[in-house]
Parts: structure tokens; sequence; C-alpha cells
């Protein structure tokens, strides 16, 4: 399977196999005694042939076609039992495929724990493979499958043997990379095909989800901020899950504003998501949480014109929607103002600026080519690290 970024697809089990594959690990083999750099190898492209066949034809392991649509675009011609809860539609569809889809490579793993390499093949005794397809029926629909993406089954009287014929050397490595899933990472360091957890760098896969055109500025912009002191507080890659994002990546770091915000912890927080059940499911969020608003808000006077311009149009003005007041008991019992906005001299005119749950998202746009640019050029930028700077020579570290 060629990777490269997508869109649109022919189902929505295609857009959960495409999506599984999106996460895996780039290839790196670790050092081992049981499983040379050419079984590793060979186990990584075998796995490529199996996502490619899964994705031509999801219906191998028995995923359901349907129209494909995700939870924010659901399928324009598709009629829905409750318009208004469309995406539950979709989840339940999702989480159906991606049950199926999670069970085939259990069983990939299951196997390559429970089984002994014999003459270059993976063994393993009926009894044990009962225990795991416990019914006649369910094990020979599973060896089937085997079959149909690629592997060489065999069976006798009392074990199972399976191999490739085109990768003779790779059941070294599922034994290998079976193990290593199952003393580690789990299940994912097994799907994603992460022989050396220690190495896996996630930052990678990011990469790999930006347009070629915008890739070198990401790089560099998270070099900029690796070098600025920033710190890794979260990390994660799954290739599978029923919530939340497959990627997350969260980096941070501490001020503090002694006048503003007495002491309390001012975080410069950016966040890197990867959902696939959105239509755009990469998404940066370079400025998070309502403390770093607070205090550009209260220092507004200080700022360029032009980093003014920036914060009015990252922060938004006061739509009058009460949410703060009833996030704030006090303020509301108090009534000390309507709402809990901050008023800054913008332009020679007072303007009430909003600081609840401000953020700084930036998603990527499909273009007349298919192709996913995410505006990480010019003066939006530009804005972003000159607001990095401004904290940084303005407040003190924490």
């Amino acid at each position: 399977m060629i990777f490269s970024i997508k869109q649109d697809f022919a189902n929505s089990a295609q857009r959960l196999v495409y999506n599984f594959a999106a996460m895996r690990a780039d290839y790196k083999s670790t050092a081992s005694k049981t499983a040379t750099n050419e079984a590793q190898r060979q186990f990584f492209d075998f796995m490529t042939g199996v996502y490619t066949k899964l994705y031509d034809d999801p219906t191998i392991v028995g995923m359901i076609i349907d129209h494909d649509e995700t939870e924010d675009t659901p399928h324009p011609h598709r009629v829905y039992k409750e318009g208004t809860h469309r995406y539950l539609e979709s989840r339940k569809l999702l989480r159906k495929n991606q049950k199926i889809l999670a069970d085939f490579f259990a069983s990939l793993e299951w196997l390559g724990v429970y089984s002994k390499i014999v003459a270059d093949k993976l063994v393993i005794t009926v009894e044990d493979l009962k225990c795991h397809k416990p019914t006649k029926s369910k094990l020979s629909k599973l060896l089937d499958t085997f079959r149909s993406v690629g592997f060489d089954v065999v069976e006798q009287a009392d074990t199972v043997s399976i191999s490739c014929i085109a990768y003779p050397k790779m059941c070294d490595a599922w034994k290998l990379l079976s193990q290593v899933s199952d003393s580690n990472k789990g299940y994912d360091a097994f799907v994603r095909h992460v022989y050396d957890v220690e190495a896996d760098n996630i930052f990678d896969v990011m990469y790999r989800h930006v347009d070629k055109k915008s890739r070198n500025v990401v790089k560099n912009f998270f070099e900029f901020i690796d070098g600025r002191g920033f710190v890794v507080t979260q990390q994660k890659c799954v290739a599978s899950t029923g919530e939340g994002d497959n990627l997350r990546i969260r980096l941070s770091k501490k001020y503090i504003d002694i006048e503003i915000t007495k002491n309390a912890d001012v975080n410069l927080t950016i966040e890197v998501g990867y959902e696939y059940r959105r239509y755009r499911p990469l998404s940066f969020r370079l400025l998070t949480g309502k403390e770093p608003f607070y205090v550009l808000h209260h220092r507004f006077s200080q700022l360029s014109p032009g980093l003014q311009d920036f914060v009015v149009k990252i922060s938004g003005q006061c739509r009058a929607c009460g949410f703060c007041v009833q996030m704030n008991r006090d303020a509301a019992l108090k009534r000390e103002k309507p709402y809990n906005y901050n008023t800054v001299n913008y332009l020679g005119k007072e303007t009430n600026l909003c600081y609840y749950f401000k953020h700084v998202d930036l998603y990527g746009n499909w273009n007349e080519y298919g192709v996913l640019e995410f505006e990480f050029t010019g003066q939006f930028l530009q804005d972003i690290i000159e607001l990095y700077d401004w904290f940084e020579a303005t407040l003190v570290k924490g």
C-alpha cells in the first residue's frame, strides 16, 4: 500500500483500513538474536501487502461495506433514522468494522505468542487454535482469511503451519513482534509494527500526514519549539480507538505572570491530534487554555499593533452567550459585570474580548487537486512565533 494523503474513499470500511495503516511506524529494525534484519524487513513488507489487500477488498475479513462518511461529514444520499443524531449511526458502523479489523490483527498477534518456529514456519497445535476459535466453523473461517491475505496455510491432524513462500524468513520477525507487543505496548505495537518501542518516533507518523509543500515548514516549526524549551508532556499513537485521537502529541512550556495571574501557571500548550472519525483527521492546536488569553488581554497595550490584530482575531469579541457566567458562580452571584469578558482598547475603541475555551486550531484544507495543505506558511506562522517570542520576553519562566 503506497501511502498518500487521502480525502475520500469508496466506502467506510476502506477509510478504516487506510487509517489503521496510516498509524504504522516507519520501518526500523532492532537488534535481535532470533530475528535478523532481513526477517524483520520481510514481515514489515508482507504486512504492507496485507494492508493493501484489505484496503482493496475489506470483505476479506468480513467488514461491512457501506457509504463512506465520517461523524462530521454524513453521506449526502443516505437516509438516517434520526437526522439530528446522524453522527451516532456513523460511529456505530465504524465501531462494528473496527472490531472486525481489530480481531483479525489480534488473531495474528495471538498466533505469534502461542506458536513455535519450525523450519521457517509458524506452527501451532490445533488444540491451542481451538482455544482462540472454539468452533470448527470459526477456525476454518480464520484459516481461509489467512489464505486470502497471502499466508500459506497447511493443516495437519494435530498442527497448523503458517508461512509465506515469498517471504521465507518473516515468521521469525512475526514471533519477535508478538513478543514485543505482548510485553510492552500491547496490541498496537503489533499492528503498527514497532519492533523497538524505545525507538518509536510518532513525530515521523505526524509528518507523513502533512502535504509535501508544508512538511519542511512544519518540521522547522517543531524544531523551533524544541529549541525554545517546550517539553513533550503527552504522546500516543494507536491504530484503533473507540473514542478520541489515534495520534496525540502535546508540548508545553510553563510561565508565571506575578502581576496578572497571581503566580498561577500560564502554560503555552501545543497539541497535534489525528482522529480518523473526522473528515479532516489531522489538526494542530497552537495555543490553548484561557490563561494565556487572559494574560494577553490584560497586557494588550504592551502588544505591537500587528499582535493586537492577531489577538483580537483569535480571541473573538464577547457574544453575550452567558456561558462564562454559568461557569463562574461567584461572578453570577456578585453581578460585578454581566459577562466575564476582558475589555481592551483596540483601534481607539473599547472592545470586550472573550477568553473562555480559546484555542488556535489549524486544519488542513483540500485543494482542487485533492491534496491536503496546511497553512503553515505566511503571516499566520509569523504571528504565532511572534506571540511565543512575546511570552518568552515578557513573562517569568516557570
